[in-house]
């Protein structure tokens, strides 16, 4: 999906082409997804929930919370330039994946909002 999407824009991405990068047969992919919908979003919740989690991580270990939202920001800043792709599908693409996708975008958003809130709660 991330690659299909960064490649075509979500709106071309097909089962078909799913089913081809993937190698796998159309049987294989709607055993796991009622189909492209559904595909993506489990791919955008996997991914969000894998840099949340790196950005997360970087703020162990500082001292004060200036530092702790400097590496807060840092680490998302890495996870755009390391992987440009899943940033194209997690920042951009998910506009064009429907309503379920923008309620999920939301969702991620809060998330991120907490993670810098955590550096500012220690702010005088």
């Amino acid at each position: 999906m991330i690659e299909l999407a960064a490649e075509q824009g979500y709106g071309a991405v097909t089962i078909e082409g799913l089913r081809r990068r993937a190698r796998v047969s159309k049987h294989t992919i709607y055993e796991h997804f009622a189909g492209k919908d559904e595909c993506f979003l489990y791919t955008y919740d996997i991914m969000v929930a894998g840099m949340a989690n790196r950005v997360i991580a970087a703020q162990e270990g500082c001292d004060d919370w200036q530092e702790q939202l400097h590496h807060t920001l840092l680490a998302f800043a890495r996870e755009i330039t390391h992987e440009p792709k899943t940033a194209q599908l997690v920042l951009v693409e998910v506009f064009a994946g429907g309503p379920a996708a923008i309620k999920g975008m939301r969702r991620a958003l809060r998330r991120f909002e907490k993670i810098i809130a955590r550096s500012f709660a220690s702010a005088p």
